[in-house]
């Protein structure tokens, strides 16, 4: 097959994904797990939909826009391919200010944007990359109301990629430069009446996509209930616990669920925060629904969000692995 890229020709063997083959031809592009986990290598397909298989773990935005994995991509004819910063993301230059501990697979960086500003909306994703083209999906959780500061927070999870994460732990400090890409995905708040209920549901490090969501729900005065509820498997896994209790002090139609499948009294078998939005939400007809973790966590919430009187297209969701 034949792969059309940055205006030139390349080969791609059969039995070769597109990342292999372009490697091969000395070719570089970011790049990281080899196993369409950390979202690194994603890139678009010019020339119409690429194989489905390429394009698993990606949500449904992505996919219908032709984005997929070049990791995962064995081409079934000839492609017309090119990077997300050259059709709808754009890459931005970047330099750490600071790192910070969230728990013991997460972090949370500070950058600060060099030369432009990334147009993006809280809640939604980008990739990180060090000057290796090595790196992660990232989840912003800065608001968007302050994106023209050039000042943003972004969590990443380095149970995404191993290869990054013993790159981050040896040398990503503040004033570490990097590349950030973006945004990506649809995991942002719609604003529509101020009324409606809101629910978000995260696994693991999933939470941080749905805090960026609430920076701008809250920006906008929502007055509408609003249900967080997060599942890990350890208590250990929890994070910003203190300052989400906080939250739901000050705002009191917030609520902060945290569920935990190990603990004592819980059967580990059981999808805790399903059944516990169960217990809480008898009716989200009119509501927007986000869910951001696994898939089977995503697909299990889905269904409940839709038996419960959500509209599809009310129902965001961000598959993480």
């Amino acid at each position: 097959m034949q792969l059309s890229y940055n205006r030139k020709k390349y080969i791609c063997q059969p039995d070769e994904t597109v990342l292999e083959a372009l490697l091969r031809q000395n070719i570089a592009i970011p790049n990281s797990c080899g196993r369409q986990v950390c979202l690194s290598c994603m890139m678009c397909s010019l020339s119409g939909p690429p194989p489905s298989a390429s394009q698993q773990g990606l949500n449904e935005t992505l996919r219908l826009q032709n984005y997929f994995l070049a990791c995962g991509c064995k081409p079934e004819q000839d492609m017309e391919i090119s990077l997300p910063q050259e059709t709808l993301a754009m890459e931005v230059p970047v330099t750490v200010l600071s790192v910070s501990t969230l728990n013991a697979g997460l972090l949370s960086i500070s950058l600060q944007c060099e030369t432009a500003i990334l147009d993006y909306k809280s809640g939604q994703s980008a990739i990180l990359l060090n000057m290796d083209n090595i790196g992660s999906k990232c989840a912003i959780v800065s608001p968007s109301n302050t994106r023209l500061t050039g000042q943003l927070e972004v969590h990443l999870d380095l149970n995404h990629d191993a290869c990054f994460s013993k790159w981050a732990a040896l040398k990503l400090c503040a004033g570490t430069r990097m590349r950030l890409y973006g945004p990506i995905g649809n995991m942002f708040h719609r604003s529509t009446t101020a009324t409606q209920t809101l629910l978000l549901a995260g696994k693991n490090g999933g939470l941080s996509s749905l805090i960026g969501i609430m920076q701008d729900i809250f920006t906008r005065e929502h007055s509408g209930k609003i249900y967080l509820f997060h599942e890990v498997d350890t208590m250990e896994d929890l994070y910003l616990t203190d300052e989400l209790n906080e939250i739901g002090n000050y705002y009191p139609n917030f609520r902060y669920i945290p569920c935990v499948l190990q603990a004592p009294q819980h059967d580990a078998s059981m999808n805790l925060a399903n059944q516990r939005i169960k217990q809480t939400i008898a009716d989200l007809t009119g509501g927007q629904v986000f869910i951001c973790g696994s898939k089977d966590f995503v697909h299990v919430i889905q269904k409940q969000s839709y038996l419960a009187g959500c509209k599809t297209n009310d129902i965001f969701v961000d598959i993480t692995k």
